[in-house]
């Protein structure tokens, strides 16, 4: 990635200047998933820091109930390059598990590890706007 290439010392001034925002993209490592594992999620508010999960299967129980399943957003990966597959966002539950101090100085050192990419208000991701 192009911003990889940039100086540490620059990259921690540029994150810190833009900061985190809700339509942001995250790549972090997530405690609460069974398993834990790395995950994409998308911040929805700030303050608190609230993130939605990005899933590439939807739960078999949610596909069940079509409440639950109203609430999934369908992303399709030709339009979201950061993805490796169709994927789902989960809008049943906004998770307060990271710290945003903490989350703002990881991408001050990692930059384009963690922050993937902005949805911009608007723009169509699969089946409906954000």
């Amino acid at each position: 990635m192009l911003g990889d290439s940039f100086p540490p010392e620059f990259m921690a001034s540029f994150s810190r200047d833009r900061g985190i925002s809700p339509g942001d993209v995250l790549y972090l490592h997530c405690e609460f998933t069974t398993p834990p594992k790395v995950k994409f999620m998308v911040v929805v508010c700030c303050e608190p820091l609230l993130v939605l999960l990005i899933n590439s299967e939807v739960n078999p129980f949610i596909q069940k109930n079509a409440s639950l399943m109203a609430c999934q957003v369908a992303v399709n990966q030709k339009d979201h390059d950061f993805l490796d597959w169709d994927s789902f966002v989960n809008c049943i539950q906004a998770h307060a598990a990271f710290d945003l101090e903490v989350i703002e100085e990881q991408i001050s050192t990692d930059y384009g590890g963690i922050l993937k990419v902005r949805i911009v208000t608007g723009k169509q991701i699969g089946r409906a706007h954000v």
